[in-house]
C-alpha cells in the first residue's frame, strides 16, 4: 500500500495538516522496508548506499552478477567489504 494511503488510513482524514503530522511520527510499510520521515520531509534514515565494484577484470558483463562484484562501503550496517584505493586490476 502506498505511503500516502496508510497516512490517510492512520490520520482517518484528507485534512493535509494531519495527513502530515501522522506522515511525520509514523512508520511505514514499503517496498523498500520500513520507512520513517524526518520533520523536514525527507526519510529519517538515509536509504543510499555507497558502492564500489571490485574484481572487475575484464569486459565480460557476467562478472558483475557475482555476489562479490558489489561491495557495499557505506551504511555500516550493510557494509559487505572495505573501499578498494587506488583502485587497480
Amino acid at each position: 500500500m502506498q505511503v500516502l494511503a496508510q497516512a490517510i488510513e492512520g490520520a482517518k482524514s484528507t485534512d493535509h495538516a494531519k495527513v502530515g503530522d501522522y506522515m511525520r511520527t509514523s512508520e511505514f510499510d514499503t517496498v523498500v522496508g520500513k520507512v520513517r520521515f524526518a520533520p523536514n520531509g525527507e526519510w529519517a534514515k538515509s536509504r543510499a548506499l555507497m558502492v564500489q565494484f571490485q574484481h572487475i577484470e575484464n569486459n565480460d558483463l557476467k562478472q558483475f552478477e557475482k555476489p562479490d562484484s558489489r561491495v557495499v562501503l557505506y551504511p555500516a550496517e550493510w557494509k559487505s567489504g572495505d573501499v578498494v584505493y587506488p583502485y587497480s586490476k
